[in-house]
């Protein structure tokens, strides 16, 4: 696959689904199988999430990807702590209120819905990171 057709569709394709798994994730945590709400519902929770997910993270993680293709970082640990980091940043500054019950539930949500969210993206595109550039080569000139 060339440089340029995975900057221009595997990068934001891993950023929209990464979403979309992180939103899923805090959606289905926050709102579980006992909470009574429909598979509908936890669409449109999962919709809505995923709008304040990828409003919230766009820049942190275009950051992150730049530097990751900058630098070659092509470890899934890099992009599973970046994510829980970002989700417990985003945590501490969500505008929601409810009962304790559920707070406490999102406070472990949101990271780990940045783990997910870290784990989707390196495996469309992270792990490719940086493929392509001038490599220094070992050994004898």
């Amino acid at each position: 696959m060339s440089d340029l057709l995975r900057l221009l569709v595997l990068i934001p394709l891993g950023y929209v689904v990464a979403n979309a798994a992180a939103a899923v994730t805090v959606a289905t945590a926050s709102f579980g199988s006992d909470s009574g709400l429909r598979p509908s519902g936890l669409v449109i929770v999962s919709g809505v999430m995923m709008f304040y997910a990828g409003a919230a993270s766009f820049v942190p993680s275009l950051l992150a990807i730049a530097a990751s293709e900058l630098w070659r970082i092509r470890s899934v640990f890099f992009f599973l702590i970046f994510g829980g980091a970002l989700g417990y940043v985003i945590h501490q500054f969500a505008p929601f209120a409810g009962p304790v019950e559920m707070y406490q539930q999102r406070a472990l949500a949101f990271p780990a819905a940045g783990f997910v969210g870290g784990a989707v993206y390196w495996f469309i595109a992270g792990r490719m990171a940086g493929i392509g550039r001038n490599r220094r080569q070992d050994g004898p000139a």
